[in-house]
């Protein structure tokens, strides 16, 4: 296919069913091309030949503003061509040179020291996990890094086979989720070397496909459900109980809970005074912006009293909030369990996770009718749906008053259903 290549134009380009991409030479420059990728992928390339031989490289990444510069670029190369001179071959092998100069260790220690404090401290710490190892929170360490057999090898020796038979081994061992989250880790390094260090050129993770079937989750608890967690907490008690309740109670995510801090905390009084609330920075929260949480008299009973010279809220150490979650998920696990037990039910509780219990609060919160789709996206933090669109964009109050409101009325509903005064 050929067009004057213009910006803006991949947005009218259309990918052949079948296809994984398409190119478009530019009939204004010779050889020069845009491909678009089915993945929505954008680059720009050159088409030339030189001493005999043909060549196709894919060069520049489009962005707004960078199409007359890679057309003259890509005349250079071709002009360079017709001389013997292979630019992008040397420049290919430059690249190649510095990348056999350092091991994949030494890359992912730099990429971690230079993304730290620019990331979600969670994200930083699944990072690490799966690249260079290290340990947890609580003092102790994890079992030996997704990618430690690549770790002594050169960045440049490593090839696609390399990481598909070690992320196949991780999703047998360790589950599909925990093999495609060791993916991310991985790809985030090589971006980095790509973009930021010119280490490598290519990045060996394109088109290595999810280990998941489905990433969608869409378990929500029901009424009963929601009573057997909070009823099966009385025997776990401790921070984790009080984390679990904070989360079933705020719509949070787990870290929002399990790492507050108490200067994030404004009781304002005594429990279920006006205005007691959690502010929570953007620094805290998914999408980087802040996020106010009303407390409703429920949810601040969960709060445990000030200790002296600490700064988190739960959990036992000075220098970090709560951790453990696995175990204690395993517990309350099993105290649901003997629960069922005891009453006679024979059937376990389907397998659920904490994140369910986010799901959980937005649906109930719609169903029950304490809130409408844009509240709950408010009390979610989310920029989504009808945040993410014009009214989003025109539409900047808060609702706090509001929030509060549906916040209590989901706490009053939560003790009625645990008292089992809810119809189900």
């Amino acid at each position: 296919m050929q067009l004057e290549l213009r910006e803006g134009i991949a947005s009218k380009i259309s990918i052949p069913t079948g296809h994984r991409d398409v190119l478009v030479f530019d009939t204004k420059q010779a050889g020069f091309y845009l491909r678009k990728h089915a993945s929505g992928r954008l680059m720009y390339g050159v088409k030339y030949s030189v001493n005999g031989k043909a060549r196709r490289v894919d060069v520049w990444d489009v962005v707004k503003g960078n199409l007359a510069t890679a057309r003259k670029e890509a005349a250079d190369v071709r002009a360079k061509a017709r001389l013997g001179i292979d630019v992008l071959a040397d420049r290919q092998a430059a690249i190649a040179a510095r990348a056999r100069t350092r091991s994949v260790l030494q890359a992912a220690t730099e990429y971690l020291e230079a993304r730290k404090g620019n990331v979600r401290p969670s994200y930083y710490t699944e990072m690490q996990r799966h690249l260079v190892g290290g340990k947890r929170a609580n003092g102790k360490a994890w079992k030996p890094p997704t990618w430690k057999q690549l770790h002594s090898r050169d960045i440049a020796s490593i090839k696609r086979g390399d990481i598909v038979t070690i992320l196949d081994n991780v999703a047998t061992k360790c589950g599909p989720r925990e093999a495609d989250k060791a993916k991310v880790a991985l790809s985030g390094l090589y971006a980095w070397m790509i973009d930021d260090k010119a280490w490598c050129e290519v990045h060996p993770l394109v088109g290595i496909r999810s280990r998941s079937t489905n990433d969608r989750r869409e378990r929500t608890l029901t009424a009963a459900e929601l009573r057997e967690v909070w009823q099966a907490l009385e025997a776990i008690n401790g921070d984790f109980a009080k984390i679990v309740r904070l989360l079933m109670l705020s719509g949070c995510r787990r870290d929002e809970i399990g790492q507050l801090a108490w200067s994030e905390v404004l009781e304002n009084g005594s429990a279920g005074s006006e205005g007691a609330r959690i502010e929570l920075p953007g620094s805290r929260t998914k999408n980087h912006l802040a996020h106010v949480v009303p407390l409703a008299p429920l949810a601040l009973q969960q709060m445990p009293g000030k200790l002296e010279r600490r700064a988190f809220v739960f959990g036992r150490r000075a220098a970090h909030g709560y951790s453990g979650y696995s175990k204690s998920k395993k517990e309350l696990d099993a105290a649901i369990a003997a629960n069922r037990k005891a009453k006679g039910i024979a059937d376990p509780m389907p397998a659920w996770c904490l994140h369910d219990l986010r799901r959980t609060f937005a649906t109930m919160m719609r169903e029950l009718r304490f809130a409408d789709t844009h509240l709950v996206e408010l009390m979610l933090n989310h920029i989504s749906g009808t945040r993410g669109g014009v009214a989003g964009v025109y539409d900047r109050s808060e609702r706090l008053e509001e929030r509060k409101e549906a916040l209590t009325k989901w706490a009053d509903w939560i003790a009625a259903n645990v008292a089992s005064r809810v119809n189900n």
